[in-house]
């Protein structure tokens, strides 16, 4: 879905970074490997973290604290950068149904996640002072 985000603006100055997670049996870095090598987008970074350091920071960050987030999709502004931990997004969806921290107003799935994210970034693409720019 990233990919095909930034697909549809290819002058755009946006970056997408994928990270992933072992969260399943079958994640692990061979299959993100495989999964990054479907991406021929030079704007889409895809990083695997074994120990999920990153899932635990976003998901303190979103309210979440001592647990992990994954299938979270976060949209940032123009600008932004991670210093200490990651900022808060600009806005983000998440496919954790059930999840006590994960926020239910921003869970999303199938055509539903894909519209809502496309939204979110055509905000921030539109926010974006002199052309667009952002990040997913």
């Amino acid at each position: 879905m990233v990919r095909e985000i930034l697909a549809e603006h290819p002058a755009a100055a946006m970056t997408g970074f994928i990270v992933w997670l072992p969260m399943l049996r079958t994640d692990n870095e061979a299959a993100a490997g495989e999964a990054a090598r479907l991406s021929a987008d030079p704007r889409v970074h895809h990083f695997y973290d074994p120990s999920a350091t990153s899932g635990r920071m976003i998901a303190a960050q979103l309210g979440g604290r001592g647990y992990a987030a994954w299938d979270v999709y976060l949209v940032y502004s123009s600008g932004v950068r991670w210093t200490d931990g990651p900022p808060i997004p600009a806005d983000w969806l998440h496919q954790l149904h059930g999840s006590f921290w994960a926020d239910e107003a921003h869970y999303r799935t199938g055509p539903d996640l894909d519209v809502a994210l496309r939204a979110a970034v055509t905000r921030v693409l539109g926010a974006a002072e002199g052309g667009p720019r952002g990040a997913v």
